[in-house]
């Protein structure tokens, strides 16, 4: 009899006594489609499409996943990374910024758009040719107006993509890309702690069961995935912090500073008047705050 896991109401059933989640497990998998793709790309020559959008303004007075996903804050019990409080307070009120991008970090944020763009017409096509055991939706939103879960915590967002199993099995997961140096690729052994704070953000959004976290390496192209299950302690933390910043809006009271390495670079830093610190000051509280937040 075929499994079922597109819900995160499923994945509760098959965490129990009578589910066999590892099975379902191999089917959340993204380097290995678009390999095989690709090696059977070597005996044809169709054209590819691939169209993507530069600069895309962000919604204001609203909170986004990859704010949330950040590890310039802390969550209330201090387990996990979650951005700035003072950052995410900003957010929430519309605060005029004075950030400016520089023409090379544009560069590199153009450069991440277009390889998301890459990926997603590879598994577009894959799906496209499954003969209907298949479906990918990519840039899949969540906003007040479609999730109840965004509308409860004022979140609007999108992941990178949905990707659906129909047959023989039934798994639905969702997909975040994430584009890297070479160093940073060499050190990564797992998901980083701020990418599974803001891929739990879309899970419960979405009603994700799963989250495969693909990273690429900028240097040479090569790929590394994570599976992450939805966990619900997560969760908790985010929307306990996330109610706390909306506590503060209502009052007018902008919620605690969480100075570090991160201020200099910040777009509010001249509304914040954060706490001035030598380079290697910063650079030492950010990693004791990751000390802690990795456990």
């Amino acid at each position: 009899m075929p499994e079922k896991l597109t819900s995160i109401d499923d994945l509760k059933h098959h965490l129990g006594a009578h589910g066999n989640i590892k099975g379902l497990l191999r089917h959340a998998s993204v380097v290995a489609r678009l390999d095989s793709f690709l090696e059977d790309l070597n005996t044809e020559s169709t054209p590819l499409k691939v169209n993507f959008t530069l600069n895309t303004p962000r919604t204001n007075s609203l909170f986004h996943p990859s704010s949330i996903g950040s590890a310039t804050g802390k969550s209330l019990c201090g387990k996990y990374a979650i951005g700035c409080s003072r950052r995410l307070y900003y957010d929430y009120i519309g605060a005029e910024s004075t950030e400016v991008i520089e023409p090379r970090t544009r560069r590199i944020f153009d450069t991440g758009s277009a390889v998301h763009a890459q990926l997603q017409a590879y598994l577009t096509e894959i799906a496209n040719r499954s003969m209907g055991s298949e479906k990918f939706q990519d840039e899949a939103r969540m906003d007040p107006k479609n999730s109840e879960f965004a509308d409860e915590y004022d979140i609007v967002g999108s992941t990178d993509g949905i990707y659906e199993v129909l047959l023989p099995d039934a798994v639905r997961f969702g997909i975040e890309f994430k584009t890297i140096n070479d160093a940073g690729y060499q050190k990564t052994s797992s998901a980083h702690q701020e990418h599974l704070m803001q891929g739990t953000v879309y899970q419960r959004c979405l009603d994700l069961p799963l989250m495969v976290f693909v990273y690429y390496n900028k240097n040479d192209s090569s790929l590394a995935e994570f599976v992450q299950i939805y966990d619900e302690r997560r969760w908790e933390a985010i929307a306990r912090k996330l109610n706390m910043v909306r506590e503060a809006a209502i009052k007018e009271e902008p919620s605690p500073q969480e100075a570090g390495w991160h201020c200099s670079q910040c777009k509010y830093k001249a509304i914040c008047k954060p706490p001035k610190m030598a380079r290697n000051e910063g650079a030492k509280l950010f990693k004791a705050n990751r000390r802690k937040t990795n456990g």
